[in-house]
């Protein structure tokens, strides 16, 4: 009793909210501090500065839809103003660590809110709040991450803390519309929505009850996503018309490297393949194990008896599953592979969620932690087939229900604490009570270390990519060169990278400086998106994502019907300098994670070398002017 007394004390403690507040503030700072540090650290040359390419090309009068054809696109207005807001003061010098940095920030604002929201829950709160707030995927506001913040949002309003009012559902609503702006594909989960509620209020025992499902909540949740949708509709039909955006839409569905096998027959990845994949790379044993104690608490009429024995069996084996996944990163770290990141060390714990619902004694009031649960399958689902992240997009719905598992973990702490103190007051002294609460606080031991080890396992990273910075996955700079130069010009200007790579880039912008303010004609160039945030000109392309394969299905198509936009200046990269990204053991790769790593990158010395047919293309078909550099090809086609 008085071991109880004192671990009650402990809690309590640690829960004040004297003490709780002060505590998270100081763990909010250091994280945001080290998250500002790296956010500076490794080139991000890639997706980065893509997403950038659509406010800036906006600034240029292009539209979305119309002159844009990328189907990620529709998450740009949400940054359009603060990236505008910079270019206004310092053009678009440093403006990648700038676009990170606002990520930091809006990262940290999210992690602020789901703490407040989730205040009740004491510590547990702070240390959901964090597992979010550390996850980095593309440092960017793009719709990966956009519509991961929304949907915790979204989350946290209708699944944790007081219950809402009408303000409440209406912002809810708001939030719903732009996670569906930032991932189209979520509206799906509107219209079920709609359809249960309409299903519902068919039956009169049901209609009148308050809640989520009722009709006057769904009115409230509908007037929030009108109220988004028409701002953005605003934002649309200020810059086109409709019949532009009609004529515009097949274009959207043409891309070749996103799922739409309806209207493209693409035969890439697909939502089966993915689960293979996830499976293939993690060990498929694993998930064998799992899903026999999944069978075993299903079918066992007398779990919740042995609940604590099957808590400590899934606590054990979940960790093993994550050190597992740790493994797999640091393996493939040194490979310099992108393929396993931390992403991964979510799924043990959202299946563990799953498991600890089953043992839950108070379902009924705590059905809306199912719900969160289930939202993060239904979004790995829906942005796995909109998406070219393959199983890493696939995985993403981990994100934002890990506070929800946590919270799982502590509502079942709680009953099994309930349970001892019951028996103990009964005067639990034989044996078989004394083996039963012991066992009991075994089964609390394993829930507290299952629910701190994604955090424990994000912290271990954190300090081994500081040790080592060429690991950084994030942050995107994979050769074995530590970053040790600082770049002091052009878009990522401020940001520490390796002295290979500043060469390079260097070189880059100096062939871009010979057109860089020689008047306004379009600018088109294979590969490279930050190129056009440099020369700081009328954009000449479908899109700034390049693919090879489109260019005389979309880029020709797009020259056809936009002549306006055909280019003055045409620029190649060698392929040399695609030592920006550099995957250089394809073969091991192919033996250890299968023959879908080639489906993946078209990078690495299996390619063949596609400058000669792109500079052939310009020379072969124009009347221009070519003029050769370290680094590429510089095409200027005069005027007729």
């Amino acid at each position: 009793m008085e071991r109880n007394k004192r671990i009650n004390g402990i809690i309590s403690a640690i829960n004040d909210k004297k003490l709780l507040y002060p505590f998270a503030a100081v763990c909010f700072t250091a994280l945001a501090v080290y998250l500002f540090i790296l956010a500076g650290r490794g080139l991000g040359y890639i997706d980065e500065t893509f997403y950038l390419n659509f406010p800036h090309r906006m600034f240029f009068g292009d539209r979305l839809l119309i002159d844009e054809w990328h189907v990620s696109q529709f998450s740009s207005p949400f940054i359009y103003l603060p990236v505008k807001l910079y270019y206004s003061l310092f053009g678009t010098e440093g403006m990648l660590l700038y676009a990170r940095r606002l990520f930091v920030c809006c990262q940290l604002a999210v992690s602020v809110f789901l703490f407040i929201r989730l205040r009740e829950h004491g510590i547990t709160a702070l240390i959901a709040s964090l597992t979010f707030c550390h996850f980095v995927f593309v440092p960017d506001l793009c719709y990966y991450t956009e519509s991961i913040m929304f949907c915790a949002i979204l989350c946290a309003l209708l699944f944790a803390g007081k219950p809402l009012g009408t303000p409440g559902y209406i912002v809810a609503g708001v939030v719903a519309a732009c996670a569906v702006l930032s991932e189209p594909l979520l509206a799906v989960v509107y219209f079920i929505y709609a359809a249960v509620v309409v299903i519902r209020a068919c039956f009169p025992k049901y209609r009148r009850k308050p809640g989520l499902l009722s009709l006057k909540t769904f009115l409230l949740v509908t007037a929030g996503v009108a109220a988004a949708a028409a701002v953005f509709l605003t934002f649309m039909f200020t810059r086109g018309t409709l019949k532009e955006y009609i004529e515009a839409l097949p274009n959207f569905f043409t891309d070749s490297e996103y799922i739409f096998p309806v209207l493209s027959g693409r035969p890439q990845t697909l939502i089966a393949n993915d689960w293979y994949t996830a499976v293939y790379i993690m060990g498929p044993v694993y998930y064998i194990i799992e899903a026999a104690l999944f069978l075993i608490v299903l079918v066992d009429i007398k779990r919740l008896k042995r609940r604590p024995v099957y808590l400590i069996v899934a606590g054990v084996f979940n960790i093993v599953f994550l050190i597992h996944i740790n493994k797999l990163y640091l393996d493939c770290a040194t490979e310099k592979w992108l393929l396993v990141t931390t992403i991964p060390r979510y799924i043990p714990l959202f299946l563990f969620g799953l498991f600890a619902w089953l043992l839950l004694k108070d379902k009924k009031n705590n059905k809306a932690l199912l719900f969160w649960l289930l939202s993060g399958f239904v979004y790995s689902e829906l942005f796995d087939i909109s998406s070219d992240a393959y199983v890493l997009g696939f995985l993403l719905g981990g994100v934002f229900v890990a506070p929800a598992v946590l919270i799982m973990i502590e509502k079942i702490i709680g009953e099994i604490r309930t349970d001892n103190k019951e028996r103990e007051d009964a005067g639990g002294k034989s044996a078989k009570g004394k083996a039963i609460i012991l066992l009991n606080r075994a089964a609390v031991v394993a829930l507290c270390l299952v629910a701190v080890s994604a955090p424990l396992g994000e912290i271990g990273t954190f300090i081994y990519e500081t040790r080592y910075p060429y690991f950084e996955y994030r942050y995107g700079d994979f050769n074995d060169e530590k970053l040790d130069t600082k770049l002091d010009r052009g878009p990522m200007k401020g940001i520490l990278t390796t002295s290979s790579a500043a060469e390079i880039y260097d070189k880059l912008l100096d062939d871009m400086d010979a057109i860089k303010d020689n008047g306004n004609g379009a600018f088109y160039v294979h590969d490279y998106a930050w190129l056009y945030l440099y020369v700081d000109r009328p954009y000449a392309c479908y899109s700034t994502w390049y693919v090879d394969r489109d260019f005389e299905s979309r880029q020709l198509l797009y020259w056809k019907l936009h002549p306006d936009k055909f280019p003055e200046y045409v620029y190649i990269p060698k392929y040399e300098c695609r030592g920006f990204f550099n995957i250089t053991n394809l073969s091991v790769l192919r033996y250890k994670y299968g023959n879908f790593v080639d489906s993946m990158f078209e990078v690495g010395p299996d390619v063949n070398d596609p400058t000669k047919d792109r500079l052939k293309y310009w020379t072969t078909n124009y009347d221009c002017e070519v003029t050769e550099s370290d680094v590429g090809y510089m095409i200027r086609i005069p005027r007729r």
